[in-house]
């Protein structure tokens, strides 16, 4: 888990209580290892820049509030309904990102994103210095 309870109310969530609020942690620090491909678990969180780790809360800050304020949805089996002509569909929007099947608010992703974590061509080398 990449913050506390205390670090979750002390950026601003305030839609869970402290139960809550830690089931969903969990579960954002999850979702942000897996958009960032768990690059954060082999680098360390401590040997990330300042920037990183500051974006990196805040995105489990707000990812947990999503989870917490959209859990129902977010655990349905059902991916799409009609209903007299009107459609709904669970997935990708304007708002809503799907990425490796982790839904995200778009604009928390573009926090995620700003940390050079999420990118397909990112590598990362062991450099021996010896000669």
């Amino acid at each position: 888990m990449y913050i506390t309870y205390d670090d979750y109310i002390s950026m601003g969530g305030t839609l869970l209580d402290e139960e809550c609020a830690k089931k969903y942690i969990e579960l954002a620090s999850y979702d942000i290892d897996n958009l960032t491909f768990n690059r954060i678990n082999k680098i360390g969180f401590d040997n990330l820049t300042e920037f990183q780790k500051s974006a990196i809360k805040k995105v489990v800050m707000l990812q947990t509030d999503f989870r917490g304020d959209n859990e129902d949805w977010l655990n349905s089996a059902i991916s799409q309904y009609s209903i007299n002509g009107v459609n709904i569909n669970y997935g990708n929007s304007k708002t809503i990102s799907v990425i490796n099947g982790v839904f995200i608010p778009t604009n928390t992703f573009s926090i995620l994103k700003q940390t050079g974590l999420c990118s397909l061509n990112l590598r990362w080398y062991k450099c021996d210095t010896r000669s």
